[in-house]
């Protein structure tokens, strides 16, 4: 609170100084340590300070603490527009709002039409509203100190928007709005879901606003929501849903890890995970032993599947020419394996994986489903599949199961064929580039040896594994497609 007082004073002695202009006594209600009285009286040495605080009181009537002739009452609080077009500072107050309804019983940020109403009820006859430069109240040119802001608040509160997009699929906001039609009122999307509507409109402002949703006029006096092409990737099921990818690394379970990222970044740190210091296992170990992160695991594997596969089918087809069988090391529940066999029909396919998972696999035509470790022995094939598997293992892990990779195909018409990220530190205006970064750090907190490579790093291991030459392919996705050779 104090670091905050100390920045929003200063946009307010910077921005509106003529606020103080006659003001002798000033009482901050609420001032906690005092932090925003000193540095006003400070700037403005005319004026006699009262910090007044209690632990126990949340609201007192500061009418009648100031005079009835000239006494003035000073706030100084988000003023949310939501009939504007919100620029980047305004939207940070949405971002605050939701930050309210989580962390408080009854705490909410207020539009104008809002603040008027409890200033009016209040007993004030008149108010007005200054925007200074601080979040939510100003338009400004950006420049790099504003830039620094924006991206200072959204550190502190952006968990808001991954926890509203999760509200979004547990609630299934996403479903009903779709299935609707139409642009569907406030009023029977609360119906529909048996929400609260006033906690619900905040949660569809904020969405709105972020782009998940469009907002429609219905008639003259209702709007309605409507889906876009991201609140379709969030529905449950989807062609090219992310939603269940989204619950796990929005589950408790993957979440805490990301306090102890700080100790495993430390020299003297260790290489237990912080998914094993937050859960006491390691993240294989605590999947088998808990059905349903293994369940939420596999699915969310599955919907990550589903979308790297089909981008390798439009952007990369030629690479299973001459292919006629193919083994999925680590290949989970044969979800990305029984897409390639669909779309190349002529392939014979053996997905491999640990005995346990291959065990409730589905069985499917043209699939045949083996349990084993990839360590000791992989199943023979023109070529071996391998997406999202060596990130979870460092280099010396990698190399071996690359070796026994090798061993599986033939050596003069055999390859391997690896779907996973290929980071470009060098690279700029890349979009899924940040995304790259942001999985390789996921692996440092996530596993105990995983991480995403750069070019230099995948050449290294692939040379190390026996493979005379690779080439990398980059498709629409986060992935790239890379060829080894024997």
């Amino acid at each position: 609170m104090a670091c905050e007082a100390r920045l929003t004073v200063q946009a307010i002695i910077k921005g509106c100084p003529e606020v103080f202009d006659g003001v002798k006594s000033l009482v901050n209600v609420g001032g906690g340590t005092g932090t925003a009285l000193s540095l006003l009286v400070k700037a403005f040495p005319w004026i006699r300070g009262i910090n007044f605080d209690l632990p126990h009181v949340v609201a007192v009537a500061p009418k009648s603490a100031i005079p009835e002739d000239k006494g003035k009452l000073i706030i100084v609080e988000a003023v949310l527009e939501e009939d504007k077009e919100v620029d980047k500072l305004g939207f940070l107050g949405l971002m605050l709002d939701m930050a309210m309804m989580a962390h408080t019983d009854k705490g909410k940020e207020r539009t104008l039409k809002e603040w008027s109403y409890v200033l009016r009820q209040s007993g004030f006859t008149r108010f007005n509203v200054k925007p200074i430069r601080a979040m939510g109240d100003m338009e400004v040119t950006i420049n790099e100190e504003v830039r620094a802001e924006i991206k200072t608040w959204n550190y502190v509160f952006g968990y808001a928007k991954i926890a509203a997009v999760k509200c979004a699929i547990e609630l299934g906001i996403v479903d009903v709005i779709e299935n609707y039609g139409s642009p569907m009122p406030l009023s029977e999307l609360a119906t529909a879901l048996r929400c609260e509507p006033s906690r619900l409109h905040r949660i569809m402002r904020f969405m709105v606003h972020d782009g998940i949703f469009k907002q429609e006029p219905i008639n003259q006096h209702t709007v309605g929501f409507s889906s876009t092409p991201l609140s379709r990737r969030l529905i449950k099921g989807g062609e090219k849903s992310m939603a269940d990818f989204i619950l796990l690394m929005s589950s408790p379970t993957c979440l805490a890890p990301w306090h102890s990222l700080s100790a495993r970044v430390l020299e003297t740190g260790n290489n237990i995970s912080p998914f094993e210091v937050a859960n006491g296992k390691d993240l294989w170990s605590y999947t088998e032993a808990n059905p349903d992160f293994r369940e939420l695991l596999h699915n969310s594997m599955g919907c990550k599947a589903r979308l790297a596969v089909q981008a390798t089918i439009e952007g990369y087809p030629e690479v299973f020419d001459g292919v006629e069988s193919l083994v999925d090391v680590g290949g989970g529940n044969g979800t990305a394996l029984s897409l390639f066999v669909k779309a190349f029909p002529w392939i014979r396919g053996i997905n491999f994986d640990v005995p346990h998972i291959v065990a409730v696999a589905a069985k499917s035509d043209g699939i045949e489903n083996v349990g084993g470790d990839m360590f000791m022995s992989i199943p023979n094939a023109d070529a071996a599949f391998l997406m999202w598997v060596l990130h979870d293992w460092d280099d010396e892990e990698c190399i071996k199961i690359l070796k026994k990779c090798r061993e599986a195909i033939p050596e003069d018409k055999g390859k391997v064929i690896i779907v996973e990220v290929v980071l470009e530190e060098d690279k700029e205006g890349d979009e899924l580039g940040a995304a790259r970064l942001m999985l390789d750090t996921a692996m440092m907190v996530i596993t105990n040896k995983g991480r995403e490579r750069t070019l230099k790093e995948w050449s290294y291991v692939l040379r190390q594994s026996g493979f005379t030459r690779f080439n990398v392919k980059p498709i629409r996705a986060v992935e790239s497609v890379i060829e080894a050779y024997p």
